[in-house]
């Protein structure tokens, strides 16, 4: 009994899984690294938290200019866990140690300025729905105006992280690289970025939840989720060939 069902739920890691018995297979593979990861992001991400809470409850612009700092902050975490989860996506070695070291002695700077960027340009949206919420004047416009303008910041947000974790590019062509892989995977963004912004906006929604949903796994599987979907345009436009095991010479590099 004990041994059919542990061969049963065992997904064999040499051979790879089409469709979503690959996604079920990355997360029982990768599972407590996964895990760990997201637990260390949510509590990097905790003060920013508070923060907006604070802001909700009081509209004191203090504790916006504190929360933006904060994320800013946790930068170069959200780097790590972007990288990990294109790693775990593209069968690649993964380590949540050296990740986690990595991003935080060589690519601070990079993270936190783009975490900048992207608390300037969600902010701004977040502001622009706030006031039309104010004016009551709402119309069928303005709805889809905002659902394209998010659509648009989450997969450039989800695709500047995903760049900065794994190429090494100038902060303009990783900008402009973002932007246009939100049009180069046609079809395929639409369901990486749609799914992501549905789960993002059900926990806004839920604030009472908000945090077990963040704890359960939201960051983490929102973004190794999108990647997954996205695979294939990423792995032909930017991946070097790899060997059986999904490993390139680099990482072997790496390992040693």
């Amino acid at each position: 009994m004990s041994e059919k069902s542990g061969s049963f739920f065992r997904l064999p890691p040499e051979e790879e899984q089409k469709g979503i018995l690959l996604w079920f297979q990355h997360i029982y593979n990768h599972f407590n690294k996964m895990f760990l990861m997201n637990l260390i992001t949510v509590l990097c991400m905790l003060p920013a938290l508070f923060a907006l809470t604070y802001l909700i409850a009081t509209r004191d612009l203090v504790f916006w200019a504190a929360a933006c700092v904060l994320l800013i902050l946790a930068g170069p975490t959200l780097t790590a866990m972007n990288g990990m989860a294109v790693r775990i996506v593209h069968r690649r070695p993964v380590w949540l140690k050296e990740d986690l070291k990595r991003s935080w002695k060589q690519d601070w700077l990079p993270s936190m300025l783009l975490t900048a960027v992207l608390v300037a340009l969600w902010s701004a949206l977040i502001y622009a729905v706030y006031l039309v919420i104010l004016s009551k004047d709402w119309s069928l416009g303005h709805l889809l105006l905002f659902l394209v303008c998010a659509f648009l910041l989450t997969g450039f947000t989800l695709f500047s992280y995903q760049q900065l974790a794994m190429l090494e590019l100038s902060f303009g062509k990783l900008l402009k690289n973002s932007f246009l892989l939100i049009f180069a995977g046609g079809l395929r963004s639409v369901f990486a970025i749609v799914p992501t912004m549905v789960l993002w906006l059900g926990c806004a929604l839920l604030p009472e939840w908000s945090m077990l949903i963040l704890l359960v796994g939201l960051p983490m599987l929102s973004v190794y989720t999108a990647n997954l979907i996205y695979r294939p345009v990423f792995q032909k436009l930017f991946l070097t060939e790899t060997d059986d095991n999904g490993t390139t010479e680099e990482d072997q590099n790496e390992a040693v």
